[in-house]
C-alpha cells in the first residue's frame, strides 16, 4: 500500500481558521481592559469632600459661632462633629448633606473671646455608603 504524501497546506489549522481565532482573541482581550478600567474609574470618581465655605464668630450676649459647610465630593456626608480646639463651644451636629449641598451649623453661648483674635475650626463627618472620614480645617476672626 502506498502512503499518501500531506502537502503543507493538509497539515494541522487552516490560517483562515487561525487568523480569526486570532482575531477573537484579540477583541475578547480588548473587552476585558475596558471592563476593568471602566469599573476603576467609577469607583476612583466617587469622592467624599466637604468645605468651610463661612464660618463666623460673633461676640455679644449669647457670643455666636456660624459655620457653613458645603459638600464638595460626590457622595453625601454625615457631619459627626464641628469642634473649635481650645474654645467652650458646642454645635448640634449629625446632618446629611448631599452632593452640592450647604448646612449652616450654630452654636450659642460660646466662650468670649478676645475681638479680632484668630481660631480653627475643624469640620469631621463620614461619607455614606464607604464610611470614609472626611474633614475640613478652617480659621475664623472673632469679630
Amino acid at each position: 500500500m502506498r502512503r499518501r504524501r500531506c502537502s503543507p497546506a493538509e497539515k494541522g489549522i487552516s490560517g483562515v481558521v487561525v487568523t480569526v481565532l486570532m482575531i477573537i482573541i484579540a477583541i475578547s482581550l480588548v473587552g476585558i481592559v475596558w471592563l476593568f478600567s471602566s469599573t476603576l474609574t467609577q469607583s476612583l470618581a466617587r469622592t467624599a469632600s466637604i468645605d468651610i465655605i463661612e464660618a463666623k464668630y460673633l461676640l455679644g450676649q449669647s457670643n455666636i459661632a456660624l459655620v457653613t459647610v458645603k459638600n464638595t465630593g460626590t457622595l453625601p456626608v454625615t457631619i459627626s462633629s464641628i469642634t473649635i480646639p481650645g474654645v467652650t463651644c458646642s454645635f448640634t451636629a449629625g446632618a446629611t448633606i448631599q452632593p452640592g449641598g450647604v448646612a449652616t451649623f450654630t452654636a450659642t453661648g460660646c466662650q468670649a473671646l478676645t475681638a479680632g483674635s484668630k481660631i480653627t475650626i475643624i469640620v469631621s463627618g463620614t461619607a455614606q455608603g464607604t464610611n470614609e472620614p472626611v474633614s475640613a480645617v478652617g480659621q475664623i476672626v472673632v469679630m
